[in-house]
């Protein structure tokens, strides 16, 4: 998988910007606000290239069906793959919560950047 270095940045802050990463896809947040797992704060990152509405549906869509497929469609939109998508949603979700914000930030940073 390959990923510019924008966008390493910025899924990143997404994430730091939420305090925590939920399980897959994601979560509502104690405050009613959506917080995005690690593959979806790349599905974001990316998606924000495109436009802000593309994010505002992306998250519509999660919050009413919570649905992994969204972020893995979002992935094979992007050029990654689903195996890609999985291979991260996995991770996030077997990784202790207090753990998972260290464990994207050096995932992610171990992708290569184009």
């Amino acid at each position: 998988m390959t990923i510019t270095e924008r966008n390493k940045h910025r899924a990143i802050n997404i994430a730091r910007n939420q305090g925590w990463l939920p399980n897959s896809p994601g979560a509502i947040d104690k405050n009613g606000k959506y917080a995005y797992c690690a593959a979806a704060c790349v599905a974001v990152a990316y998606l924000e290239d495109r436009g802000g509405k593309f994010v505002d549906e992306f998250t519509r869509q999660l919050v009413s069906t919570n649905d992994k497929n969204i972020v893995q469609n979002v992935f094979e939109q992007s050029g990654f793959s689903r195996a890609d998508c999985k291979e991260i949603m996995d991770i996030n979700d077997a990784s202790p919560l207090q753990e998972r914000l260290s464990m994207m930030e050096n995932l992610i940073n171990g992708i290569s950047a184009v």
